[in-house]
């Protein structure tokens, strides 16, 4: 099950889904990164959700619509593990 942590990063809607696989070292993390809007992610992502999520790969996403540098905003986002 897919457990969405919503948050803002510099104003703008972010989210981390943790992996509750156990991994040696840091949590390693995929950035899904369109442009966030209503209804996404959605159904479609589930499949792709799941593979990194059972191999103990947490997901981070925020919406960078604007002239604003997506990794300005990802160097911003809370690490865990």
């Amino acid at each position: 099950s897919q457990r969405r942590e919503a948050f803002k990063v510099d104003g703008r809607p972010a989210f981390v889904i943790p992996t509750d696989k156990k991994t040696e070292g840091k949590t390693p993390w995929a950035l899904y990164a369109p442009m966030l809007g209503k209804g996404l992610p959605g159904g479609a992502e589930d499949w792709m959700f799941n593979q990194f999520l059972d191999a103990g790969i947490a997901i981070a996403g925020v919406s960078f619509l604007g002239s604003h540098p997506i990794l300005v905003h990802m160097s911003r986002v809370p690490r865990s593990g």
